[in-house]
């Protein structure tokens, strides 16, 4: 992948996680971006780097999206950001299940997500020592779907009011544990909607659901109670579309959604706590699995992953709505965005 400029002011810098296998990427990119022009290069060697987050310590934390049939299955890798912006890897520790896909930092611990075997998984960060493993928890469960929902597929974690809450695509369920894994409630959705990633701001929790192509409400009070319905999608559209990612803007007015299949980002309001579509932009590619919100709320970037590009849309922050601003940088199978 080509130098694009040099010595650039540097605005913003961005790790992107990316599909290897079958593809023609290295593992994770840094992405430098100023007004005019940017600069990516291969930041660091990785297999299938498809999620990725950050301590304050400038350790980066990446999931090995992999399962080759054998009792290792994934893996996590943990680098730490040199200063020439290049991840220089200090440790790889099995995941302890297939297919992991999502990572979220909460307190001293890092909470895995193995897709394809079910599990959830919290390790201990310990300084100067890495990661260690602290507890595990298997799903048992199906949904209606016999394709996707034949058994547990946990795909995500959020931190919210001191529990951990991790969404089941394959049971159709929210599992609320504490911070030690242990189970406290489990919340329901509706049967077939496969709930893949959540947003929470002002008291609610927005989840968005692959299979339904929905995003399913709740108010967060003693229970978790299920308000709102709201479909990703405009009413004309006819035809095969799954959602991937979810985000709030920093206020909580607003909340984006992606579409793969529709190929669009959409733009809710959020009006008492239940979203409202107001607007669906082309994501500039096919597949948009992941999106992120810059810092600054300035900017939305789309990572398309079949097109092989991450497009820009400048937004409002009055009125949340996006605008294409016309750029477009090429990254092979780009599927996670990391601001740093």
């Amino acid at each position: 992948m080509p130098d694009r400029c040099t010595d650039v002011l540097k605005l913003m810098d961005f790790y992107i996680g990316t599909y290897t296998r079958g593809t023609q990427s290295d593992g994770i990119y840094h992405l430098q971006l100023n007004e005019d022009d940017y600069r990516l290069y291969c930041a660091a060697v990785a297999d299938n780097p498809s999620w990725l987050v950050q301590a304050d310590d400038r350790i980066v934390y990446a999931v090995a999206e992999v399962n080759d049939g054998d009792a290792s299955g994934g893996n996590l890798t943990v680098f730490m950001e040199t200063a020439t912006g290049r991840l220089e890897l200090t440790q790889t520790l099995p995941s302890q299940g297939d297919d992991p896909c999502h990572l979220t930092l909460m307190d001293n611990q890092l909470i895995t997500t193995n897709y394809a075997s079910g599990s959830v998984v919290g390790y201990a960060i310990v300084r100067g020592a890495g990661l260690a493993l602290a507890s595990r928890v298997d799903h048992h469960g199906s949904g209606p779907d016999q394709r996707r929902q034949e058994s547990a597929h946990a795909h995500s974690s959020i931190a919210i009011q001191g529990d951990i809450v991790v969404a089941d695509l394959g049971m159709d369920r929210l599992m609320v544990y504490n911070k030690g894994l242990e189970l406290q409630s489990e919340v329901g959705l509706p049967p077939g909607s496969g709930p893949r990633l959540m947003a929470a701001s002002n008291g609610y929790l927005h989840v968005i659901c692959e299979l339904s192509n929905t995003i399913e409400t709740f108010r967060l009070a003693r229970h978790y109670e299920h308000v709102n319905s709201t479909s990703t999608l405009p009413d004309d559209f006819d035809g095969a579309s799954f959602t991937a990612h979810i985000a709030l803007s920093a206020d909580g007015r607003f909340l984006y959604g992606s579409n793969r299949g529709h190929d669009s980002i959409v733009v809710m309001t959020i009006e008492d706590g239940f979203p409202k579509p107001v607007q669906w932009v082309p994501s500039g590619g096919r597949h948009p699995r992941h999106f992120t919100l810059t810092r600054d709320g300035s900017i939305l970037m789309v990572a398309n992953r079949d097109d092989n590009n991450i497009v820009l849309y400048k937004r409002s922050e009055a009125t949340g709505l996006l605008e294409d601003m016309d750029r477009e940088i090429e990254v092979p199978a780009p599927v996670c965005i990391l601001q740093v």
